[in-house]
Formats: C-alpha cells, structure tokens, sequence
C-alpha cells in the first residue's frame, strides 16, 4: 500500500546559475600568520573569512518560497530561513541526525589551511561563529564547503500545493568512489586531526513543505544519495584514489527537511511521486554544478 499522492501537473522552475557572478569571494592570505600571536578561536577567521564585513557582501540571489522558505545566497555562504520550523534528518557537521531547525546554512570556507602550527576549531565551532556573526535564529543545521558559491544550483517542482525544492553547491576535487581505501588511520577522526585532504564537497538540501515521517526521511535522504552518485558516474568523475567512476566525495553532506503540518507522505521510494522528485530535482542540480566545476578545474 502506498501514500496517496497529489494530483495536478509539475510546476518546474530552472536551475539558478551562478557561474557567471561578478562579485568578489572571500578570500584569506595567511602566508604572513604569526601563529605566536593567534589564539585558537581566531583560526576560524582565517579558514573560514569569518568576519562582518565578508559575510555580509551583496546578495547573489534571493527569494521567497511559497510562504515557508526564504532562500538568500552570498559569496560566503548559503542561508536559507524557515518561516516556521522544519524537521531534518542530515549528516551535517552541526546539528546532524534528527533535529528541528529554524534554518540551513551552508558556509563557504578557505580551502586551504592557513600557515600556522595550531589546530584548526572543529567545523561546529566555525559554523557557530558564523551563526553568531550573522545573527541567525537558531537551531540552525550546518554544513561547510570549500566550494564557490558560484556552483549554487537550486531547482523546485510543485505538484497541487506539495513542493519540493532541491538545492546544491559542488566541488569534485576529492572525488571519491565508496569503497575506496580511506585517508584516515583512524576509526574516529576529524580530517583536520591529520594531514589536510583536498578540498571539495557536494552538499545537498532538500525541502518540502510535505510531513515525511521517519522512515520517509531516511528513504528520501538514500534517494538523494543515489541520485547525487549517478549525477557523478554520468559526468564520468572519477575518483581521486581509485580512478574509477566516483560515487560522491570523500565530505558530502546531506539534508532533508520537512513540515510537520504538512500533508502526511509515508513512503519516498522510487515507486511514488515524492522519491521521483527528489530524484528528479537532486539529479540535475548535482549534474549542472559538476558541469560548471569541471569546466573551471575546480
């Protein structure tokens, strides 16, 4: 037995391209740091460009969306706020697992770790300072990457009233295929704990203003997963390690986000309408954003 599904034809709009924007990024010159002089909550600023005047640059894009998302993207971040709150379930490096949540902030950071002999703050660390800096409503679920913004892509479909919206940033430069050896020695470890990796992530956010139940989160988020993986082997990526075809990166991060008032969906599979769109919709964004980063040796 499935879910009843809405009826009504799609409303489809475009991927949002960014590759084109002309505004400057944040970007950080840490060859001359004196590390004698730094303490450790001060590293973020330099990973990370954490300060006033960088995060708050020109909007990029931004809009509202069907009265419960307003989506706003700079050249420091993404930041999408909820006009109420919404259930999730990610694996995102602050607030991840199960969580309701005022917004998602997706923070761009430098790729490169800064000159110094400290560690680097763990990323929840960063993300809160972001958080705080800009003066976001919490709980908010976040997510970090070394990727443009300029790799933004967003698409959203609506099927009588239900909606769902799927967006993206992208960068390959750490492709990797499950299964392949890892980099890290260790069972649990920070990837700043050792040698640092190569920058790039593919991080992916879905939202509805529909109710998933749990176990529909979980299947949406292994849609997303699978739609994200053959974005990858169709734009031949391969991985870094193994060079075969990449399944993803060795960060990805993924987020799922659904209203509690929302109509009741029980199954997100292939079989059913909600697990067409997110497939749909995730495929594309992942698809178009490798197309831009490959061109542009990301």
């Amino acid at each position: 037995m499935t879910t009843k599904k809405p009826n009504g034809s799609s409303e489809i709009i475009p991927i949002r391209d960014f590759s084109s924007a002309s505004q400057m990024e944040p970007s950080v010159d840490s060859s001359s740091l004196d590390s004698s002089s730094l303490d450790n909550s001060l590293l973020a600023d330099f990973a990370g460009a954490l300060n006033p005047y960088q995060l708050d640059q020109p909007d990029w894009f931004a809009q509202k969306l069907d009265g419960l998302l307003e989506i706003q993207v700079k050249p420091a971040y993404c930041y999408v706020r909820f006009e109420r709150p919404l259930d999730c379930l990610s694996s995102a490096v602050m607030n991840g697992g199960s969580a309701r949540a005022a917004g998602w902030l997706n923070l761009r950071v430098n790729a490169h770790t800064p000159a110094v002999s400290l560690p680097l703050p763990r990323p929840e660390l960063t993300l809160q300072k972001a958080c705080n800096i800009l003066s976001l409503q919490e709980p908010i679920v976040g997510m970090m990457t070394a990727a443009s913004m300029k790799s933004f892509r967003m698409r959203y479909s609506k099927h009588n009233g239900i909606f769902v919206c799927a967006i993206a940033t992208t960068g390959v430069a750490n492709a990797r295929r499950a299964g392949d050896t890892a980099d890290i020695s260790t069972l649990n470890a920070c990837q700043r704990d050792e040698t640092p990796l190569p920058a790039g992530t593919i991080n992916i956010a879905v939202f509805t203003n529909a109710h998933l139940t749990g176990a529909a989160k979980v299947e949406a988020l292994q849609i997303i997963t699978e739609a994200k993986a053959l974005a990858c082997i169709d734009s031949n990526l391969l991985s870094a390690v193994s060079n075969q075809p990449a399944s993803g990166t060795g960060t990805d991060a993924s987020a799922v986000f659904s209203c509690a008032e929302g109509f009741v969906i029980d199954y997100c599979g292939k079989h059913v309408i909600m697990g067409e769109l997110i497939g749909t919709l995730v495929y594309d964004v992942v698809r178009d954003g490798i197309k831009t980063c490959t061109a542009s040796s990301d």
